[in-house]
């Protein structure tokens, strides 16, 4: 029990060798999952899939909806538990087979379409979407933790921007490879088959976190629910810079909420066909091959609130180019900048969350990010959709413009959490 529970310390005694092992599996799950998920990709292919089953708006707010708030709503729930865990590594992975077993199981259901009805496939296809999202979202905090505990602080931001730059290359080849099956079979076996390739793709990549040589950790007591809730509280009420971003990140939920619709706008509005929609995911993943290596080493050298202030104003400018999208070539600007500012979003807002927290607090800090934002990612695009409905894309893309430029506001009041000139780079 000792072996298993000590992870790879009898096999890599070496503290390099273990730390080249815990880099590697890190690295390869990163890798795998800006590859794996490019090809069910949730701000564009999914849009289209669903608007190929309805043309009401409201489906489309659905599934962002679950898409942005699964992920974080469970979070506090999870976290309060995962701070009882010594070892977080096999509750990580089995968790993350879950998630893909959730996508697996999306394969089926499309296969045999004929017997049900399209109301009743996106019902059933919004649950298992909903099971992935879920479990990803009770996976956060101890995910995030285990980062923590193997991955030094000034390298975790290149270790993501890498990763994710790597597989951003591959997905290239993953991009001419979708639309290939998009325009190869019809419809809906050619989603059928990228929503397999992608849970392949995520299945094995993420394998290796479960040997990862992992210290352990010191489990908190097992307190009541309601103390836990008291004392995420009381890091909201007390830790004012915290407080300031999570407003920000309230705000900035407009971002991700806007982007499905961008891609059902450019259907509507310029015919955009399939096969552009896919080029609309490559510029997404062309811009994490350009983007996040720098967006990394930026935030690891100089700080994550400078990459978050930049590229939150740059969201800005990406969702008011709306009022001036009248052609194809429009749209793929519009994804161009959405693009650059989503890769200098994700790491930076995954790794300052850490830098808040001191290191027995991580996972209430990630669960206490995701408690605040996940009624914004839940509500506000199941809300979208009616709005376009009735008020039209221009008015409607104007309050989420707002939004974002109120996200962009509070960051500016946010200090540098992590004292710059007196870190330690092995820290």
């Amino acid at each position: 029990m000792k072996k298993w529970e000590y992870g790879l310390s009898s096999s890599l005694p070496n503290p390099k060798r273990r730390h080249r092992f815990n880099y590697f599996a890190c690295i390869t799950d990163v890798i795998g999952f800006s590859l794996g998920i490019l090809f069910f990709n949730p701000d564009t292919l999914l849009p289209a899939f669903v608007s190929r089953l309805s043309p009401d708006k409201i489906w489309v707010g659905i599934v962002t909806a679950i898409n942005i708030s699964g992920f974080f709503l469970p979070q506090l729930l999870a976290a309060s538990w995962v701070q009882r865990l010594t070892y977080k590594r096999i509750y990580v992975l089995t968790l993350a087979l879950v998630e893909r077993a959730a996508i697996f199981s999306i394969v089926p259901l499309l296969l045999f379409h004929n017997s049900i009805s399209a109301t009743t496939l996106l019902t059933i296809f919004c649950l298992f979407f909903a099971l992935h999202t879920l479990c990803m979202g009770c996976n956060g905090p101890a995910y995030f933790d285990l980062i923590s505990k193997v991955i030094p602080t000034r390298q975790r931001g290149v270790m993501y921007g890498v990763g994710a730059g790597i597989g951003g290359l591959f997905g290239l080849g993953g991009m001419v490879l979708t639309g290939y099956l998009i325009q190869r079979f019809d419809f809906p076996y050619n989603y059928a088959s990228c929503f397999f390739l992608g849970a392949i793709v995520l299945t094995i990549s993420v394998i290796p976190l479960g040997f990862i040589d992992e210290p352990p950790s010191t489990p908190s007591d097992n307190k009541q629910l309601k103390t836990y809730f008291a004392e995420a509280l009381d890091i909201f009420m007390t830790d004012r810079n915290f407080r300031f971003y999570l407003v920000s990140q309230a705000f900035l939920s407009a971002f991700p909420t806007a982007i499905p619709f961008l891609t059902v706008l450019a259907t509507e509005t310029v015919a955009a066909s399939e096969l552009q929609i896919v080029w609309f995911t490559g510029i997404l993943s062309a811009g994490r091959i350009l983007g996040q290596p720098v967006w990394g080493y930026i935030s690891d050298q100089r700080g994550n609130s400078i990459a978050l202030v930049f590229n939150i104003f740059l969201a800005v400018i990406a969702v008011g180019l709306i009022f001036f999208a009248k052609s194809i070539w429009m749209f793929y600007l519009i994804f161009s900048l959405v693009s650059i500012s989503q890769s200098g979003l994700e790491i930076p807002s995954m790794n300052i969350t850490l830098e808040f927290a001191k290191p027995e607090n991580v996972p209430t800090y990630v669960a206490l990010r995701a408690a605040i934002i996940a009624p914004f990612r839940a509500l506000l695009p199941i809300c979208t959709g009616p709005l376009i409905n009735v008020f039209g894309y221009q008015r409607t893309f104007g309050i989420l413009t707002i939004m974002i430029l109120l996200s962009w506001f509070f960051m500016l009041q946010v200090k540098e959490p992590r004292p710059i000139n007196k870190i330690d780079i092995n820290k």
